[in-house]
């Protein structure tokens, strides 16, 4: 296990519009090679060598093709790292030519000859005993992909000030006024008379 961080950038172009990049990180990836070496047997059968100096990695099986060979590996990748395919000296010297198409899953071999031009030639029809294909590459397995949010184009309102709010002082209260006493009525002078003799 290896941790790397890939950045890759894809930038979608629709109706002559650009779209801005997506930024995508690859964390966390397995790296899994495929490795062996695969061998023409008979018209029908290729077979990948086992043997004292040969060691594959990462092949389950081949299927024979009409106009290719199917690799068929042992798991399912997440992503492609890339892969070669090479003749030996006996495919070589018969001027055949291989090329790989590669999926997640298997490896599809093409072969070409001269005189077929660009058809792919089948793998039936290479009879060379002993001739061999060398196969290696390198995919990643059980990746965690972790793509960052897109910014937000919405402005964010600014943040309201609080008010403070005045507690009302409360009036002072007003004193209830005392009842004046009435004055007491001052008494009339009394008439005394003087009687005449």
């Amino acid at each position: 296990m290896r941790t790397r961080a890939i950045l890759a950038a894809t930038t979608l172009v629709a109706a002559a519009i650009a779209v801005p990049a997506t930024t995508v990180a690859i964390q966390s990836c397995q790296d899994v090679v495929v490795s062996g070496t695969i061998r023409w047997q008979n018209s029908s059968t290729w077979v990948v060598i086992e043997d004292s100096t040969h060691h594959s990695n990462g092949i389950a099986s081949i299927d024979v093709k009409k106009d290719r060979l199917r690799i068929n590996l042992s798991f399912t990748a997440a992503t492609i790292g890339s892969v070669q395919v090479t003749p030996d000296e006996r495919f070589a010297a018969s001027s055949v030519r291989v090329g790989a198409s590669v999926a997640l899953s298997f490896i599809d071999v093409f072969f070409y000859m001269p005189k077929y031009g660009t058809t792919p030639v089948s793998p039936a029809k290479l009879t060379s005993a002993n001739a061999n294909v060398w196969i290696s590459g390198w995919f990643d397995q059980s990746c965690i992909f972790n793509v960052p949010p897109e910014p937000s184009t919405t402005p964010t309102p600014p943040a309201e000030t609080p008010v403070p709010t005045e507690t009302p002082t409360p009036e002072p209260a007003t004193p209830t006024p005392e009842p004046t006493p009435e004055p007491t009525p001052t008494p009339e002078p009394t008439s005394v008379g003087v009687e005449g003799g």
